[in-house]
C-alpha cells in the first residue's frame, strides 16, 4: 500500500505555472504542506508553494489605487488582460481600459509576455 499524493498547477507557486515541470521534476524530493486528506479514496491534496508566504499578504496589500506599475501580460480572455504585477499577484486590465481606441480583443495590441505600464483602478483579493 501507500498512499498518493497529488499537487495540483496552482499549489505549485505562488506565480503562474502552464506545466508542472517548469518547477519540479520526477525524482525531485520537495517539502510540501497536506491539503486535503480523502481516507476513502487514499489520497493526499499537497501543496508546494509556501503557505505562509502569500504574496498578497506582502505586495497585494501594498498596492494603492491611482498607483502606476508596470506588469507582464499573463494570459488573454475575451474581455481582458491579466498582468502579473508581482510573482503571485495579478490585475485584469479590462479591454476597455486598454486603449483609447476600441479593440475588438486585447490580443490586438498586446503580447504575452510584454510588460505594459498599468494604472490601479481596484484592489481585490478575492478575485
Amino acid at each position: 500500500g501507500g498512499i498518493t499524493g497529488l499537487i495540483h498547477l496552482n499549489d505549485l507557486s505562488w506565480g503562474r505555472v502552464h506545466r508542472a515541470e517548469d518547477v519540479v521534476n520526477v525524482g525531485d524530493k520537495v517539502e510540501v504542506f497536506i491539503g486535503e486528506v480523502d481516507s476513502k479514496n487514499q489520497r493526499v491534496s499537497l501543496i508546494l508553494k509556501d503557505i505562509d508566504k502569500d504574496p498578497w499578504e506582502t505586495n497585494g496589500a501594498n498596492l494603492k489605487i491611482g498607483e502606476i506599475l508596470e506588469g507582464k501580460v499573463v494570459k488573454f480572455l475575451n474581455f481582458g488582460a491579466f498582468v502579473e504585477l508581482f510573482p503571485g499577484v495579478e490585475g485584469l486590465a479590462h479591454i476597455n481600459e486598454i486603449s483609447e481606441e476600441n479593440i475588438a480583443k486585447p490580443s490586438d495590441v498586446l503580447k504575452l509576455g510584454q510588460n505594459i505600464k498599468v494604472k490601479v483602478l481596484d484592489v481585490d483579493k478575492a478575485n
